[in-house]
């Protein structure tokens, strides 16, 4: 049963990390606190269906079930609220739009060949010096001194 829980909250969450600051993400984690809430109502279905056929009236102790599953939506939707809430990380390099890595591409593109945005990627893939040119001897500095 455990694995089944652990499972449940790596999905919702994973899905709501891959559809970041979308519509798509937000309704991934709504999707999965409603079903673990149809869960908790079956739980209190099953309780009183027990308890009206039990002659004692006891039936089923589920309770504890109740006292561990209602933190557990919690803690699931809570978490994927704030993972769907985080930002997507821009890497230089990528299509602004959809993230296909350009830097690899063996000739240069205008549009990216995953989503057709326009794209220009750098030659050299991204530059992260001050200067922002190519490096050619790799003896000296990139930045000029002072005068």
């Amino acid at each position: 049963m455990i694995p089944f829980f652990v499972g449940y909250a790596l999905i919702v969450w994973w899905q709501a990390c891959r559809w970041r600051r979308t519509l798509r993400g937000f309704v991934t984690v709504a999707v999965g606190v409603a079903g673990l809430m149809l869960v908790n109502w079956a739980h209190i279905q099953l309780g009183e269906w027990s308890r009206s056929i039990d002659p004692e009236g006891q039936g089923f102790y589920i309770s504890v079930l109740q006292a561990i599953m209602y933190p557990y939506t919690a803690l699931v939707g809570g978490l994927g609220v704030f993972i769907a809430c985080m930002p997507v990380p821009e890497r230089p390099g990528n299509c602004a739009r959809c993230g296909y890595e350009l830097g690899g591409l063996s000739r240069p593109v205008r549009t990216c060949p995953e989503c057709g945005a326009h794209a220009e990627p750098d030659a050299d893939g991204p530059s992260y010096r001050p200067s922002g040119q190519p490096r050619t001897n790799f003896t000296g500095s990139d930045v000029t001194p002072r005068a």
